[in-house]
């Protein structure tokens, strides 16, 4: 789950409102699954609705759909979306769930009680993950903290981290608020990081920060720094919302209404999930992960000549385009499956 806030400038768009950051603007949720690259919900809701606004009730729909496909089903968010509303719509769809949580008092006060040998190392990536890459070029100067140290400015520099656990009750809210989870025991995943203070040339001080998230995952499924990875893997979403912005422009809010608005997202939306669809039935899967206007250029605009003959449609490609292979196993591949 993610939202993003689109900017609009035009002074009569029905719902625009203005955000968090002061833009007069829109401000879009997203669901999106994973694996497939496709995008699940996408909602259109004025520049001033909260991140989460409406993510439990889009989850009431998803959920129960993604259920009926896959034997295990997983949440993520940031710490927008840590409500209970989203964590009781996780727990009546049987959905496993890593939300950041927003550090307050408590959970600091914990983790700093936390004996010394239930921290470990924290790695972003496993070793065995790391892939070695052939250096081809020369590494380039870090000239922004090279000429912050000679300005003088101050800056931060993380140089550890470590990562542990604890368990965590729910705390008893109103009955309205509490979503019948009072009482329901999670993990607590926390990130604690070193972070050095420099100011100029001279290192002030070293301190440590806490990052922390909620799940329902099991030790026996995944150790804490494991559920630490898989939570931030939600960061590549990031790059779904970057294309539905600038590459197949689904987020343009064309029209002056609200609905209408949320219509051409629906249907870059609809867009977006052919191509994904397309690419897991027919096509390579690295096709996947091809920005749109590269999946437009191999896919799309291809020049072609049509003919018509004993009532068939023969479409002749050039053989010097360079995905024409491609193309040509996708077709096969698409008249081999028994579509109703």
């Amino acid at each position: 789950m993610d939202s993003t806030v689109k900017p609009v400038y035009g002074q009569c768009k029905q719902g625009a409102d203005f955000s968090h950051n002061g833009m007069w603007s829109y401000h879009p949720f997203l669901v999106t699954l994973e694996h497939t690259n496709e995008l699940l919900r996408t909602i259109n809701r004025p520049g001033n609705s909260a991140s989460a606004e409406g993510a439990a009730e889009a989850l009431a729909e998803v959920l129960p759909m993604a259920n009926r496909h896959f034997k295990q089903i997983r949440v993520r968010g940031d710490s927008a979306f840590y409500q209970r509303a989203i964590i009781a719509e996780c727990e009546r769809a049987k959905a496993q769930f890593a939300l950041v949580m927003d550090g307050y008092g408590l959970l600091h006060k914990t983790a700093e009680t936390l004996p010394q040998n239930a921290w470990k190392l924290f790695n972003a990536e496993p070793q065995s993950k790391k892939v070695i890459r052939v250096k081809r070029r020369r590494k380039r100067d870090r000239s922004r903290r090279r000429i912050a140290r000679r300005r003088g400015y101050r800056t931060l520099t993380k140089t550890k981290e470590w990562v542990a656990e604890f368990a965590y009750v729910m705390p008893r809210r109103s009955k309205d608020q509490d979503h019948g989870l009072a009482g329901r025991r999670y993990r607590v995943i926390v990130k604690r990081q070193l972070v050095e203070v420099t100011e100029g040339e001279n290192a002030l001080f070293e301190e440590h920060r806490h990052r922390f998230l909620i799940t329902n995952i099991s030790k026996r499924q995944m150790d804490a720094a494991s559920v630490l990875r898989f939570a931030y893997g939600r960061c590549d979403q990031e790059n779904t919302i970057e294309q539905m912005k600038n590459g197949i422009q689904a987020l343009r809010m064309p029209t002056g209404e609200l609905l209408a608005n949320a219509a051409f997202l629906m249907c870059g939306q609809l867009a977006w999930c052919l191509r994904s669809w397309l690419s897991l039935l027919a096509l390579p899967k690295e096709t996947l992960r091809y920005k749109w206007n590269w999946f437009r250029h191999a896919f799309v605009y291809v020049a072609a000549k049509i003919t018509e003959s004993g009532r068939q449609a023969h479409v002749h490609l050039t053989g010097f385009h360079r995905f024409v292979e491609h193309m040509a196993i996708a077709a096969r591949r698409l008249n081999s499956f028994n579509f109703p």
